[in-house]
């Protein structure tokens, strides 16, 4: 089953996953479409990026998780004042969503709170659906499910910070090295529903993408190279967040849709070399 979408500024880039019943294997393709890509620093790519968005969407919101990526992205449109609403999701056992609220605070902008618990039944359906559909277990990704319906409700569009390149690392001087990735979950929701109003910052335009490959700092351990590209406060994001459907429902939901019986997608990887010459061919 080939599920493709077709994503960023003018349809630069297209996403096609193969998933496949085991033992055959999934894969996950990332096809550059652009004819030219402009040379820029990451900052003012960033800013560029987001007055492309804003000219072309309006009623924005963005998506804060806590992280580094998301509040870098909430930076950027607010020192471009560009309107936008900050919604905020709170799921068990994570405090991650207090640095969200913490910087709207500062910020004095109101956001949008949504708090999730274990086993909510608005993420649970999602679960379920999306599942179905796409093959592949959908668990903590749910929550970025239900936001991108839940603006497309408010008639809105919603900017996350999905996408980071860095390789997570275990401990503080261990580096992130020249592999850099993206774990294809981060294309579940449109994938699954490619109607959802939601696009991945970090990849919106070429010319950021290609200044966030160019000067990340892999000599750094993941959080550290994210935060100081971003020029964002430090922070460690859990790269294992708790799940929000826990293991026997998650297990009930999976045997009913048999889950199992399809090769997981696997996370798409180049060299650092590799990817910047991709992006400037």
């Amino acid at each position: 089953m080939k599920i493709t979408i077709t994503e960023g500024l003018d349809d630069w880039y297209t996403v096609t996953a193969d998933i496949q019943k085991k033992p055959l294997q999934s894969t996950t393709t990332l096809t550059f479409n652009h004819v030219s890509v402009e040379d820029m620093n990451f900052q003012d790519a960033a800013n560029d990026a987001a007055i492309k968005f804003s000219q072309r969407y309006s009623n924005i919101y963005i998506g804060l998780s806590g992280g580094a990526d998301s509040e870098f992205v909430a930076e950027v449109f607010l020192r471009n004042k560009i309107p936008f609403t900050p919604i905020v999701s709170s799921v068990p056992d994570s405090p991650e969503h207090m640095f969200a609220l913490e910087w709207c605070k500062k910020n004095s902008i109101n956001p949008i709170f949504i708090e999730f618990k274990y086993d909510d039944i608005r993420l649970v359906k999602k679960s379920f659906l999306a599942s179905r559909a796409i093959k592949q277990k959908c668990n903590i990704t749910t929550v970025v499910m239900y936001l991108s319906e839940y603006v497309q409700e408010l008639g809105g569009v919603l900017l996350t910070g999905e996408s980071p390149l860095f390789r997570h690392t275990n401990g503080y001087y261990d580096a992130a090295g020249d592999i850099l990735d993206i774990h294809s979950n981060v294309f579940y929701p449109k994938l699954w529903k490619p109607s959802l109003p939601i696009h991945g910052f970090l990849m919106y335009t070429p010319e950021l993408f290609l200044a966030m490959t160019r000067e990340g700092d892999t000599s750094l351990n993941h959080s550290s190279a994210k935060c100081k590209l971003y020029n964002v406060p430090f922070r460690v994001k859990d790269f294992n967040p708790p799940p929000v459907i826990t293991n026997s429902l998650e297990y009930d939901i999976h045997t009913k849709l048999s889950i199992r019986d399809y090769c997981p997608l696997p996370a798409l990887e180049w060299t650092k070399d590799e990817l910047i010459g991709l992006l400037t061919r």
